[in-house]
C-alpha cells in the first residue's frame, strides 16, 4: 500500500523542480537502480585532450573524453567535476541552463571544476533527435558538443523542430550534412547515458551528480532524484574540493 501512493507522491513532487518521462520509463529507471547495464562504447581513449578547428566560444577551454565517450569540459587533474543530465525539451533544463553556464565560466574556465553534459532524452522522439544532434557535434568536432548544446538549448525554447534545430547546428558549426546524419545513425551514447542515469538513480531532467578526482558519481545530498541543485550549493561544493 506505501509503495503504491509514494511513487505518484514522488512524481509529483518531482515534477515541481524537473521533467519526468512517461510512467512506465519511470519505472524501468527504478528496477535499474543498482544493477550494471552494459552498454558498448565507441572505441576511443580516456582522457585525451583534443584540438577544435571550429572558432567556437568554448575552444579556448581544454576538453577530453571519457572511456565511456563522454566529452568532459576542463581538464583531467580537476578536483572535481559537475555532471548535467538533460533533456534538450525540459522547460526546467531550458531555465536552469544559465546556472550551468556560470558555473562553466566562473570555474570550469579557471580550472577548479570540469562540466560533465549527458545528453538524457526522457520526453519522446524530437527530445531523442536533440540528443543525437549534440552528441554528433561532440563526435564530429570536439567542441562542438558545448557550442551546440547552446544552440540547440535556444531552438527548443523558441519550439523549433528537430529539422529547424539541425539547419541552425550545421550552419553554425559548419558542419557537413551528410557526416551529422551518417552519425545520426547509430548514437550509442544515448544508450550509455541512459544505464548510467539509471544506476546513480536520476529520475528527472535536470539532473547533477558530482565526481571527485575522476571517480564514480555521487549525488549531492537533498538532490538525489532530480531537480536543478542551486548555484550557491554548487559553488560550496567546487570551493570546498579545492
Amino acid at each position: 500500500m506505501h509503495k503504491k501512493i509514494m511513487l505518484p507522491l514522488v512524481m509529483i513532487l518531482l515534477s515541481t523542480t524537473a521533467c519526468i518521462g512517461s510512467l512506465p520509463g519511470f519505472l524501468t529507471n527504478l528496477m535499474l537502480m543498482g544493477t550494471s547495464s552494459v552498454v558498448e562504447a565507441p572505441p576511443i581513449e580516456t582522457a585525451v585532450e583534443v584540438v577544435s578547428s571550429s572558432a567556437n566560444p568554448y575552444e579556448q577551454f581544454s576538453y577530453f573524453r571519457l572511456d565511456d565517450g563522454a566529452w568532459v569540459l576542463g581538464v583531467p587533474d580537476a578536483p572535481i567535476t559537475i555532471v548535467e543530465f538533460a533533456d534538450f525539451n525540459c522547460p526546467h533544463c531550458q531555465s536552469y541552463k544559465p546556472t550551468m553556464d556560470q558555473i562553466v565560466w566562473q570555474y570550469v574556465l579557471q580550472g577548479m571544476a570540469n562540466y560533465e553534459f549527458r545528453p538524457f532524452p526522457i520526453l519522446g522522439d524530437s527530445s531523442v533527435e536533440y540528443a543525437k544532434l549534440a552528441i554528433c557535434a561532440g563526435d564530429l568536432t570536439g567542441a562542438g558538443l558545448w557550442y551546440a548544446s547552446d544552440i540547440l538549448f535556444d531552438q527548443a525554447q523558441s519550439g523549433a523542430s528537430p529539422l529547424r534545430a539541425e539547419e541552425a547546428v550545421l550552419g553554425t558549426l559548419q558542419i557537413d550534412f551528410s557526416a551529422m546524419n551518417h552519425c545520426a545513425e547509430y548514437v550509442p551514447m544515448i544508450e550509455i547515458n541512459r544505464a548510467l542515469a539509471a544506476e546513480s538513480g536520476v529520475a528527472g531532467t535536470p539532473s547533477i551528480r558530482v565526481r571527485y578526482n575522476g571517480g564514480e558519481l555521487e549525488t549531492i545530498p537533498g538532490y538525489e532524484h532530480g531537480g536543478g541543485v542551486p548555484l550557491a550549493v554548487l559553488e560550496d561544493i567546487i570551493t570546498e574540493a579545492n
